[in-house]
């Protein structure tokens, strides 16, 4: 089974911490705050009775806001805007015809800019459904 997916993910918020050599020694620390929207191709393969794999591929677009609260060197606040893959494989449990549970692993592969710093962020996700 073929299957489309959009969603809005929150995907927290983050402190960090690093050292600064330049233009003196100092300690920066602040926070990120990061957030997505994708649209997904899913493929859905039944196994047995009442469960099923999934796996998918979508576009994101990610934010990624960072603030420097602290430090001679303060960097501000800086945002970024980001648009890569989304991967993701998980398992589906069907209680009955409309109701399922769900279990999965998704990877944001490009989060951030160069004004933000760059990464990844690998979302483990437990949840719940009913289908129409």
């Amino acid at each position: 089974m073929i299957a489309i997916e959009g969603a809005y993910t929150r995907l927290g918020e983050f402190d960090y911490s690093a050292a600064a050599s330049s233009p003196a020694a100092d300690t920066i620390s602040g926070k990120y705050k990061a957030h997505a929207l994708s649209l997904s191709g899913l493929g859905i393969l039944p196994l047995q009775q009442r469960w099923s794999v999934k796996a998918g591929l979508a576009r994101t677009k990610t934010d990624l806001e960072a603030s420097s609260a602290t430090g001679a060197v303060a960097l501000g606040n800086t945002s970024g805007s980001r648009t890569g893959l989304l991967i993701g494989a998980g398992a589906i449990y069907d209680i009955n015809r409309s109701v399922f549970a769900e279990a999965g692993w998704d990877r944001y592969a490009q989060i951030g800019s160069d004004d933000t710093g760059k990464g990844h962020a690998d979302v483990f996700s437990v949840g719940g459904g009913y289908r129409f």
